[in-house]
């Protein structure tokens, strides 16, 4: 289920999540694992460590949302068990709004976030941040791109304390679109 437009221009800080290798693991059988997990059919979706801290921290003052390449039950599944029991979620989009885009090198098929589909919302571009473990997803909004360290279930994963630090001093940037991003992890963990 998607909220509506704002009726108002809403100029706090957007964060929209990726799901898959960014917030979650998803393996196709069942694991022990000592992270928090879900099952859903058969699949067990592991939570990456401190991402409960992370949304109650950011939810203050942040707008928060979910855009994933995966299928929207998944997405639906995800948002109701990891997010909204912290947080209230802008919108939760998933694999039909994304972009398919062709790679003639590869003779493959890709598919990109296009955050037109966000600004249109009424969202404005210098104060949306998307959180992708793949920047391909991103081509089109590069400076709209905060990259993460892929997860892939590790219990011992830290990436997301120094990622909270970072999106929080993001809160009253006027547009940041032109704050470097990259490198973000050496300097959060120089601190």
């Amino acid at each position: 289920m998607t909220a509506p437009a704002p009726e108002q221009p809403d100029f706090r800080l957007l964060v929209v999540f990726d799901l898959d290798e960014t917030v979650v693991h998803t393996l196709p059988e069942r694991r022990d694992t000592p992270c928090r997990v879900h099952r859903l059919e058969g699949h067990t979706v592991i939570e990456r460590p401190y991402v409960s801290e992370m949304l109650r921290a950011l939810a203050p003052v942040c707008t928060l949302a979910i855009w994933t390449v995966g299928t929207s039950d998944y997405a639906e599944f995800v948002a109701e068990r990891v997010f909204r029991p912290h947080c209230d979620l802008a919108f939760v989009y998933s694999r039909d709004r994304c972009t398919r885009r062709f790679d003639p090198a590869t003779s493959m098929d890709y598919d990109v976030k296009d955050l037109k589909k966000v600004f249109r919302r009424g969202f404005p571009r210098e104060r949306v941040l998307m959180v992708d473990d793949t920047p391909r997803k991103l081509e089109r909004h590069y400076g709209n791109l905060v990259t993460v360290r892929e997860f892939l279930g590790e219990p011992e994963d830290d990436e997301l304390p120094h990622l909270t630090q970072f999106l929080l001093s993001f809160a009253e940037v006027p547009d940041v679109r032109r704050i470097e991003k990259r490198g973000w992890r050496r300097a959060a963990r120089a601190e």
